[in-house]
């Protein structure tokens, strides 16, 4: 097996998909909505403000695109031929690291593109700060990475792609309303407290969604900790596991 072309390959499947630019425009459709409605009347919009808006969305579709690639072979039934030798075993998970690594690269400065398209043709208000950028893009590839490893690990657990669908927007829309329960009682506001602040599948989304760039640097320790841990569980599960 061919690590270049494993990865060739998910990526020729993403870009050829036309879901993944339905996905785009429907993601980019309520700023750009937002945008032409303020225009109409005359007011400056923030790229800033922009981005805030479609960051959420373009993340969703984002690691669905993520996840089509880790599930596919399972989805198709493939995965016993691919792994059925030990030394391709490694190979395809070098492949599917590669892959997850370049759709993150791909869709992280997307919100930025379309909102700087938008502010640059469109309009005259504030500009885009770009430290903020910077910190929000570090921010979007940590949790692209932390829950693409994680449900690469899934998958090879429980064998079924819809799980992973289902928990992917469990996490991305649940985490942003998760500080809201802790209304209910103090007990449970003391929980969410802390998974808000040392979770990562809880603050990478909430910060990335509040789009001012806040992260820590013991959250980004802790980001970077459990990307190497899901790594070196993933090449062990990837040896291992019998598929």
């Amino acid at each position: 097996m061919d690590i270049s072309i494993l990865t060739r390959y998910d990526l020729k499947r993403m870009f050829l998909s036309m879901w993944t630019y339905i996905g785009i425009l429907l993601a980019s459709a309520p700023a750009i909505i937002i945008f032409i409605i303020l225009l109409i009347h005359q007011n400056k919009t923030p790229a800033d403000g922009l981005v805030v808006i479609i960051t959420p969305l373009i993340s969703i579709v984002g690691m669905l695109a993520i996840v089509k690639t880790i599930t596919r072979d399972f989805s198709q039934e493939t995965i016993e031929l691919i792994l059925n030798k030990k030394d391709n075993r490694l190979r395809y998970l070098v492949g599917k690291l590669l892959s997850i690594t370049l759709i993150a690269l791909i869709f992280t400065p997307l919100p930025y593109v379309i909102s700087g398209v938008l502010y640059l043709f469109l309009n005259k208000g504030a500009g885009l700060d770009w430290t903020t950028c910077g910190h929000n893009c570090l921010i979007s590839m940590l949790m692209y990475l932390c829950l693409g490893l994680l449900f690469y690990i899934l998958i090879m657990l429980v064998k079924q792609p819809s799980l992973i669908y289902t928990l992917t927007i469990l996490v991305l829309l649940g985490s942003p309303i998760l500080p809201l329960l802790g209304l209910v009682s103090p007990k449970i506001s003391e929980v969410i407290n802390f998974m808000t602040h040392y979770v990562p599948y809880v603050y990478l989304p909430i910060n990335l969604y509040k789009g001012s760039g806040d992260l820590t640097a013991v959250q980004g320790l802790i980001s970077i900790g459990l990307i190497v841990l899901l790594i070196i569980g993933s090449t062990w599960i990837t040896q291992r596991r019998n598929i």
